[in-house]
């Protein structure tokens, strides 16, 4: 009973553009699955974050993405994991370089394998 009434409301009608069925037939699929939500959250939910693909944005670090935004990737901690790691030269915000600090300030030595 409810796939026919779907598969008459999603015939396209006379008095539109394939791009309004499109619309139109979006907007059935997403009441439809919202009416699964509310009848079944868990599993739904489930469901939807198994086909949930993380978008990688890479361009803009201010846009929203799906990927779950923790510590590591924040600007401030780069820059601090950048100084531990024995970076010797950081750029200030204007742009100029500044002199953080040296991890190892004696000379090294290369002594010759026994071989």
């Amino acid at each position: 009973m409810r796939q026919e009434q779907v598969e008459r409301q999603s015939a396209l009608r006379a008095d539109e553009t394939p791009s309004q069925s499109q619309e139109r037939l979006v907007d059935q699929a997403t009441r439809q699955a919202s009416m699964r939500a509310a009848e079944t959250p868990f599993q739904t939910q489930l469901r939807l974050e198994e086909h949930a693909e993380p978008r990688h944005i890479d361009t803009n670090h201010n846009a929203c993405t799906r990927t779950r935004i923790n510590a590591k990737t924040t600007a401030g901690d780069r820059r601090k994991r950048r100084k531990w790691s024995g970076t010797v030269v950081d750029k200030t915000s204007d742009g100029q370089l500044k002199l953080t600090r040296l991890d190892y300030m004696e000379p090294i030595t290369l002594e010759r394998s026994a071989e």
